[in-house]
């Protein structure tokens, strides 16, 4: 899901308030990203105006319904691979 309207502060605080959370940088992009056991749940967008979760299809299809004017559903098509 692709959330709009939050600065890379608001979002930095917010995920590193998740039990676990390290940040990284995004090897090719040069943003910040947030994992969780190893895993990606969370990276900016390409310049910072946006945020990328990555959370299961059926959360990102309903909170993108529930906030079409914030969010958008994107869905890659290996959901496996990190971005």
């Amino acid at each position: 899901m692709t959330v709009t309207g939050a600065t890379t502060d608001e979002i930095r605080t917010w995920a590193n308030g998740l039990p676990e959370a390290t940040e990284h940088q995004h090897h090719l992009f040069k943003v910040p990203l947030w994992q969780v056991r190893g895993k990606t749940v969370l990276r900016m967008g390409r310049e910072e105006t946006s945020a990328v979760f990555f959370i299961e299809e059926a959360s990102t299809n309903a909170a993108a319904a529930e906030h079409p004017d914030h969010g958008a559903a994107v869905h890659h098509r290996t959901p496996d691979a990190a971005f």
